[in-house]
Order: structure tokens, then sequence, then C-alpha cells
């Protein structure tokens, strides 16, 4: 479309071209945005099957307009689909699919159809398909299992296990027999075998599982003091070492090897490859220590003015004594002391009292007094006559030597 130029246009004549250009062009985008529409046929053909009178012949394909669906009534054919089980006499529906159309007053209408879902069925010429049945499977009882009967899906078939209706799948079923049974679904017949007895056997003698325990091990706390192991007492498990049996209980050390497990009768092992590898390693010999006992030092009190008590240290072999900390030599001390002798064990020896010790207490001597003379000393203030006493015998006596001596014998 060709727009003249308003150069050589009146404007009253351009004003008015503009408002028609204006007004046209929301028709004119619509035009050219809207997508062109699929039209529907107004009187489409269908294919169906139209419900026939005989059991042997159950259905006749008939292709017609949709317009005479309804003019010669076949949407009011309707009851189920024909089935194998029906006979002489029954009445069915007619199989016809579902479809759009578009009515007298140009409105597209759905029709749902009658038996729809055996579109199948008109597609093999609208006679009974035929379908045969897949035998179910089963597993037998285990001793952690239950058993089962799978039932296949098979196109066409209707399934029950036990006389109720059944999807197919895997059920779980007690141990014995059951019944499967197969029927066509409407518009379908089957061929061969639709009846199966199922037995399900059930398990045997079942073992109680048993878990295997790890000994428990005590390694060597000391010198001389070997380690352990305990083998558990697990119920139904006997434990060997490097094949042998071992019982259950506590075992001194040293000890290696490879420890298994045997379940018994009427049992099983969770882990049948269940070990344990033992490593009790032997004590280490402790070094030969001497034990020896400390004694109590001889204490002797003064026993006279002046004269001091005293006390000895013994000569213990293996043993140091102190005095108050510091060594002393064995023997015999003059006192006075008070002090606290411990003892110390020498290299290779060991105190049987490692804590003992003597409190040591010698008292001092008393101080003597001074002999009494006959005169008054002012030191002291004794007296001296005893000393003059001694003093006059003593000159008498000799004096009495003298005479002796110098008398002549007597003549006769």
């Amino acid at each position: 479309m060709t727009i003249p130029t308003t150069a050589n246009t009146p404007p009253s004549r351009a004003r008015a071209l503009l408002v028609l250009i204006a007004a046209l062009l929301p028709v004119l985008g619509l035009l050219v945005a809207a997508p062109a529409a699929t039209a529907l046929p107004k009187d489409p053909q269908i294919t169906f099957c139209h419900a026939s009178s005989s059991v042997k012949n159950p259905y006749q394909t008939t292709t017609t307009d949709a317009d005479s669906i309804f003019k010669q009534g076949h949407d009011g054919h309707i009851g189920p689909a024909w089935s194998a089980s029906m006979v002489q006499g029954d009445a069915w529906g007619d199989i016809i699919p579902a479809f759009d159309y578009v009515d007298a007053a140009g409105s597209t209408v759905h029709y749902p159809g009658l038996n729809a879902e055996l579109a199948d069925v008109i597609a093999h010429d609208c006679s009974p398909v035929h379908a045969t049945a897949t035998a179910p499977a089963k597993t037998d009882e285990t001793c952690t299992a239950v058993g089962t009967i799978t039932i296949p899906s098979v196109q066409g078939v209707l399934w029950a296990l036990d006389s109720v209706s059944a999807s197919p799948g895997t059920y779980d079923v007690a141990a014995g027999s059951h019944t499967v049974t197969a029927a066509p679904v409407p518009g379908y017949v089957l061929d061969g075998q639709t009846t199966w007895t199922v037995t399900v056997a059930a398990h045997g003698s079942c073992a109680t599982t048993v878990t295997a325990v790890d000994p428990t091990v005590v390694q060597s706390p000391r010198c001389g003091v070997e380690g352990s192991y305990t083998i558990p007492e697990t119920t139904g498990i006997t434990y060997l070492i490097e094949g042998d049996v071992v019982a259950a209980g506590t075992h001194s050390g040293p000890a290696t090897g490879t420890i298994t497990a045997l379940a018994e009768d009427g049992y099983a092992l969770s882990s049948p490859s269940w070990s344990f590898a033992l490593d009790v390693p032997a004590a280490e010999a402790c070094p030969v220590v001497v034990v020896a006992v400390p004694e109590d030092p001889t204490v002797t009190q003064s026993s006279a003015c002046g004269v001091e008590g005293s006390y000895t240290i013994p000569a213990t072999t293996g043993i140091t004594y102190l005095l108050d900390g510091t060594p002393i030599a064995a023997g015999t001390y003059s006192g006075p002391v008070t002090a606290t002798v411990s003892a110390k064990a020498a290299e290779g020896y060991t105190l049987t009292e490692p804590d003992w010790s003597f409190d040591l207490a010698v008292a001092g001597a008393a101080e003597c007094p001074l002999p009494e003379t006959g005169g008054t000393l002012p030191q002291t203030g004794g007296s001296t006559a005893p000393l003059a006493g001694v003093a006059a015998l003593l000159l008498a006596m000799g004096t009495g030597i003298v005479v002796a001596a110098t008398r002549r014998p007597t003549s006769r």
C-alpha cells in the first residue's frame, strides 16, 4: 500500500488520512503476528469397532464421518467391551476412539469415545487380540529371606494370585503351594497355559549367626611380671591359636600367633574370615638385688659422773648409715649427741624398710665433785684437816724407820 505524501495534499485531507492509518495499525499488527491456525475438519472420518451379536465375531470394522457417530446412535452403544468370558446373548458396547470435531455452530468439541483404551483392538481390524501369558517365577525361602512369586507384565493379561487380583510384580509369600491364574483383558484372547501351581519350598535348619570377639591383651607392666591375654567366652564359637583349641579365660604370656574362630554346630560366623594377631612379649628380666636389713645403733648412756656415754654404728653389708644426712662410718662414738640415723642402700642392694630411721639420743655425763681438805680453801671452801692427819702419820713412820736402821745389835 502506497501512502501519499502531504506535500501536495490539503491539510484537512492529510489529517484525515493519518487518523485512518493510525486506526488500521493495530489490526494490521494482529494480522501479521497471528500464526496460521490449523483448521479442524468439520466432519472427520472415524474408524471404530461396531458391536455385533456374535461371540465368534464380536465386532465389525466401520469407518464413517464423525457426524454419523451421533446420527446413527453409535455413541449410545455403551457397555463393557467384549471379553472372552462372554457367551451368546450377552451384550457389549462399541469401541470408539476419542476425537475432536467442529459442530454446526463452529465450535470445537472433544468426544471421549467408548472403551477408547482398546485402541489396539481397533488397530487389529476389530478382531480379538491374541496374547500368551508367561509363567510366573519364584524363589524359595532361605534362613534370611521369605519366599517370593514374581508375576510378569504381559500386554492383554490380567493376573490373580491365590484368587486375589494382582498386578505384575514380586510378592512375598509363605512356603507352600500357590495358584497363579491369567485372564484376558476385554478385547483379548489368551493362547496357551493360563493357570500355574507354584510351590515355594521352606528353608531347612538354619544356623544362628554369631560374631567373634577380639581377645583382651595386657602387656608386661614391669620387669619380671609377664603380660596376659584373655580369650572371650562367646556362645557358639571355639577359639584356636595356630589351629590348637584354647579355652576361654585369662592366660599368662609370653604368647604369639594367629587366633581364629570356629563356629560350633548350629551356628555360623558373621565374618568367616575373622582372625586376630596375638603378640604378648616376654617380660624383661629384673636385675639381681640383695636385700639388706637396717640395724639400730647401740646406745650406752653415761654410767658415772665425768664418764660420757657412747653409741655404736653397726657395720651392715650393703648399707651406708647417715647421721642427720651425713654419712658416718661404722664404729663407736662418744656422746653426747642428739640426731637421726637413716640408712641408704648401696648399689645392688635394696632396703627392707626404705624409710627406716633411728632417733639417736646420748645424754652428757654429770660433773663429779672435788675431794674435801683440813683448811678452808678460798677457792672452793673445802676443809684441809684430812690431809694434815695423813701427813703426820707419814712423818711418824719415817722416824721409826730411821731409828731402827741406826740401832746397833747387842753383844751376847
